[in-house]
């Protein structure tokens, strides 16, 4: 995708004035005591799409997909198609009445403001690869990729296991397959509310045998389950006694 075309519906869609940026730098600097709600639609998409670019930035794309080699536009692809679909629920949350209550506090509408701990860099990681993940899914170009790298991980997961001596040795080197297959089935089955976060955490405490046992798994059902069915899995494989 050509990097001017990246933007075009973000500039259609938020009209960027001397007027309208004054006024959003109003909304973000004013104080937490503040119940300022912003002055229409437009102003509150440019705030979130301010919030977006500042918790997630393009080049960011290949870490949290645990991906070493990415090609430049299939990261553009990819980040463009997160934020499309992030703007486009924040969009869905305003006709419906609900941004509106939120003020500045536009990060809780797509899932920034979820946790109280979220300055945390741990908790930032985990947080901005789901969402990646969640809303990068909901746009055909940028799902396309993540199915893409997915099977370039199946390939480097072979590859892993038939030059390993044991089961074991092969664990910790599988960690970003078995983590990419994790969060593209938590970001396809979009659990409610903190149980996406809630999962995501449990994930992570477990060890890298477990999270292999576990990705291999998802690679033979993930486009099949349900929310229920992640989380009876997570727990199943959870209490597994792989280290």
């Amino acid at each position: 995708m050509p990097k001017k075309s990246m933007y075009w519906p973000l500039t259609c869609l938020l009209p960027f004035t001397v007027a309208s940026s004054s006024l959003l730098a109003e909304n973000l600097n004013s104080s937490p005591q503040n119940d300022r709600v912003f002055a229409s639609k437009t102003y509150f998409l440019m705030a979130v799409d301010n919030e977006i670019g500042f918790n997630i930035q393009e080049q960011d794309v290949p870490t949290l997909l645990g991906v070493s080699e990415m090609d430049k536009e299939d990261t553009e692809t990819i980040y463009f198609g997160m934020r499309k679909a992030m703007l486009k629920y924040a969009a869905r949350t305003w006709d419906a009445g609900i941004a509106a209550s939120y003020g500045k506090e536009v990060g809780r509408v797509i899932g920034w403001h979820t946790m109280d701990i979220e300055t945390d860099p741990a908790v930032e990681q985990v947080r901005n690869k789901l969402l990646l993940f969640r809303y990068a899914q909901q746009y055909r170009s940028s799902n396309a990729l993540i199915e893409k790298y997915h099977q370039y991980l199946d390939r480097d997961a072979a590859k892993i296991q038939a030059n390993s001596v044991d089961f074991i040795s092969h664990c910790e080197p599988l960690e970003p397959h078995s983590e990419f297959a994790f969060y593209q089935t938590l970001g396809s089955v979009l659990p409610k509310g903190n149980r996406a976060f809630m999962m995501a955490f449990h994930f992570e405490t477990l060890a890298p045998c477990q999270k292999m046992e576990l990705g291999q798994w998802l690679d033979q059902h993930g486009s099949s389950l349900s929310t229920s069915d992640l989380q009876k899995a997570l727990n199943e494989f959870g209490n597994n006694s792989s280290n």
